[in-house]
């Protein structure tokens, strides 16, 4: 099977594109290697990936780039690409407007003409500060509070549009918190290790029962890939979650464990677009595919400071 893979430098890119080509697929990557967070890090993925005779690399940015010029055909069409963060949504928005609704558009015009199934990344936060404790595919009350989760999603009502216009087939895949080595610097367990490390204060925004479903990231391309074997209909959408609501005080308590380290933490006032609380059911995804992600925070963050002790030589 052929796949283009969009995204293909970023976090949860870079290891499903890896587990795609151990798997003997052919994948055409795409990625603009931006620098939202430290280039150094996505570069360092692509030099992994190129190892592989199965990769072809398009360096690009989907709102920008031609895709009508991209000539591979691909059976799946696996969409990652966004710029991400809700916080720098609210201070850049037209970057959100041009990555994700543009970039999104070229996507799925692309898959339509071709006639290719798509897969695309949503996000948890389309849900926002939810009444319901545990939301679930079916909520009809999507509240997004910043505009990162409206770009997101705005992804699902497009994707929802061409599929009843065109039957074009389509899934969407709510990411929850997703963690484990090769992460994203500006997320909160990166943070705090690398504060831990330095002896700095760890800063934490609200409080510290701010909680998540934290998601290993093994166990997000292991849904993923099933997903691609799925026989899509009509345009749908999963969790993508762990169903483990944990806080950040957990998640700093165990962290001090691993590193041998005291946190010294800071308070700080909650930020624009912040949510107290998300966490959701995996029952459609264990309906549909017969798993679940079920690696637990205790596990995963060992991974990840392993990683992270190996990569900054850290003894």
């Amino acid at each position: 099977m052929k796949l283009i893979i969009t995204g293909c430098c970023g976090f949860i890119g870079f290891h499903f594109t890896k587990k795609m080509l151990k798997s003997g697929y052919h994948v055409l990557g795409v990625d603009s290697l931006n620098s939202y967070y430290r280039k150094e890090l996505k570069v360092s993925r692509l030099k992994i990936l190129q190892e592989f005779n199965s990769f072809q690399f398009i360096q690009g940015d989907i709102s920008k780039i031609s895709m009508k010029g991209i000539d591979f055909k691909a059976d799946h069409f696996v969409h990652l690409a966004a710029q991400a963060g809700v916080r720098y949504s609210q201070e850049n928005p037209r970057a959100y407007v041009e990555s994700n609704i543009l970039g999104f558009f070229n996507v799925i015009e692309y898959c339509h003409e071709r006639k290719i199934k798509l897969t695309y990344a949503s996000s948890s936060s389309v849900y926002g500060e939810n009444d319901n404790k545990i939301s679930s595919e079916g909520h009809i009350s999507l509240n997004p509070n910043s505009f990162y989760a409206l770009t997101k999603k705005g992804n699902e009502e497009m994707a929802e549009i061409y599929s009843k216009n065109f039957s074009f087939h389509a899934n969407g895949l709510r990411f929850f918190t997703v963690y484990g080595p090769w992460g994203r610097p500006d997320m909160s367990y990166w943070s705090f290790t690398e504060a831990l490390y330095k002896n700095s204060k760890i800063r934490v925004f609200g409080s510290l029962d701010i909680s998540r479903d934290f998601t290993y990231v093994d166990d997000v391309v292991m849904c993923m890939e099933q997903m691609l074997n799925m026989d899509i209909q009509q345009h749908q959408v999963f969790n993508i979650t762990s169903s483990a609501n944990r806080t950040l005080s957990d998640m700093i308590k165990i962290l001090e464990e691993l590193t041998r380290k005291q946190a010294e933490i800071i308070i700080e006032e909650n930020q624009i677009g912040d949510v107290s609380r998300i966490s959701a059911s995996n029952d459609k995804i264990f309906d549909h595919l017969g798993i679940a992600p079920k690696v637990q925070l205790e596990e995963g963050l060992a991974e990840f400071v392993r990683w992270y002790k190996k990569y900054y030589n850290i003894s």
